[in-house]
């Protein structure tokens, strides 16, 4: 049974830091990758946009161009601040190590008192004290023959 115990724990073990190890290299490449991208943004003045023929009578051109100009220096803000996601591959590399050490350690634990309760005696026997053993008959009261019934 311990050995099922081990066996158990170090599979779990395996797959475990394969999850955390194929996770982590996923998350550093699409960080990596999205690092890398540029989002484009509208290079012509937003009161240059046509509006729809439909738009004016529902909404105010004013408060469209407004939109557009917001949305395009969004767009901006993005682009500058998407290198930065290159950096937090490393943070995110420490943190998903440390999480996976506790969870090792969790599982070591688990494991070892696994072990004690298997190994442990559920029903001990008391070592035989220095009187007779429990298996014996009690020694006769009186003398030393065998012992006698009353006479009535």
């Amino acid at each position: 049974m311990k050995t099922i115990i081990w066996v158990i724990f170090g599979l779990l073990a395996i797959i475990w830091t394969g999850i955390v190890s194929m996770t982590l290299k996923l998350v550093h490449w699409l960080l990596g990758s999205i690092g890398d991208v540029r989002v484009p943004v509208p290079t012509a003045p937003s009161t240059a946009a046509p509006m729809p023929d439909w738009m004016p009578p529902w909404i105010d051109t004013s408060w469209v161009h407004a939109l557009q100009a917001g949305i395009a220096d969004t767009l901006n803000h993005i682009n500058q601040a998407l290198p930065i996601l290159n950096g937090l591959s490393g943070w995110l590399t420490v943190l998903g190590w440390f999480t996976w050490g506790l969870i090792m350690a969790l599982l070591l634990v688990l494991a070892l008192l696994l072990h004690w309760l298997v190994g442990r005696n559920w029903n001990p026997q008391k070592p035989p004290s220095n009187g007779p053993s429990p298996t014996m008959a009690p020694p006769a009261q009186g003398s030393n023959g065998p012992p006698r019934l009353p006479l009535n």
